[in-house]
Order: C-alpha cells, then structure tokens, then sequence
C-alpha cells in the first residue's frame, strides 16, 4: 500500500488516482510517522506537490535507506 502525504488531505486526495485507490492519505508529520511506523515495508511515498520544499527535502532526507 502506498502513502500520500499532503499539505491537506484535499490536495493530497487528488493524487489518489494516479498511485492506487487503496492508498492511505495523511496530512501532517505525525500521521506521516505513524503511517510509516506500522507498515515497516512500506515502499512507497508521494509527496503533494503543494508540501513546501523544505518539507518534503526533510521528509527524504529522514527517511532514505
């Protein structure tokens, strides 16, 4: 299963039907986390186009294998 992660779940709904209807949409760091947390072999993450830069390099950064 794949994550979205967005700005707001609107924004990030929106990319649901390019990546799989079953993917989980999360909006914020926290959720992002416990997302990540409970899937261990998730293999997938989108992040919306509308997340600021700075965000989404953090977001790489932290959670390059």
């Amino acid at each position: 299963m794949a994550v979205i992660f967005g700005a707001s779940v609107d924004g990030a709904e929106r990319l649901r039907f390019a990546v799989d209807d079953s993917a989980v949409v999360v909006d914020s760091l926290a959720d992002l986390d416990e997302q990540l947390g409970d899937s261990v072999d998730e293999m997938l993450v989108v992040i919306d186009p509308e997340v600021d830069l700075n965000v989404a390099t953090g977001l790489a950064e932290r959670y390059r294998v």
